[in-house]
């Protein structure tokens, strides 16, 4: 029953996002980035709208990656506020374990700018846990969306480049056109 709507809103959030690729364009890649990023672990990768996108328009790699990146970054923000909304639940903690979080809340604060935009870049593990994580440790809110933004944006003009150029050498390694 559970699986069966989990795999219902993917199957839903997919043909979404391709339609909305196909019938609007940039704007919709913008929203379908969006929708993508604002689900909390469950999802689809915006990667796949993206080279949809580029397939179909074969638009500027660059463009595509820094709107879909801008589209991500918003999504990304109900993780940011769904840690943000935690934070009296983990104030009830034990000393011990607050005293963690304090820690963890000087490191972002002083460091997160780096370590979001490692995890935009470079994705190792979800990065909603990234942004539940700067919400709960009360990250500036802007600073988080810009860098995510910046973030998001280099990763998926990267892919987008892969795609389009990727495909060209290996199209041309075989003499096809």
């Amino acid at each position: 029953m559970v699986l069966d709507l989990i795999t219902g809103f993917i199957a839903w959030l997919a043909g979404t996002i391709t339609f909305l690729i196909q019938a609007y364009g940039l704007v919709g890649l913008f929203i379908a980035a969006i929708l993508s990023s604002a689900t909390i672990v469950l999802g689809v990768p915006i990667e796949i709208g993206i080279l949809l996108m580029l397939s179909i328009t074969h638009m500027n790699p660059f463009v595509v990656g820094v709107v879909a990146g801008v589209g991500a970054a918003i999504g990304e923000m109900t993780g940011y506020f769904l840690g943000r909304g935690s934070i009296e639940a983990f104030e009830k903690l034990k000393h011990e374990q607050v005293q963690v979080i304090h820690r963890l809340k000087q490191q972002i604060n002083s460091k997160g700018v780096a370590v979001i935009l490692f995890f935009t870049v470079i994705p190792l593990i979800p990065f909603d846990v990234i942004g539940i994580a700067a919400g709960l440790v009360e990250m500036n809110p802007i600073k988080f969306f810009i860098t995510a933004a910046i973030g998001k944006s280099i990763r998926f003009t990267i892919i987008g480049f892969a795609a389009v150029y990727g495909v060209q050498a290996i199209l041309s390694l075989f003499g096809l056109p």
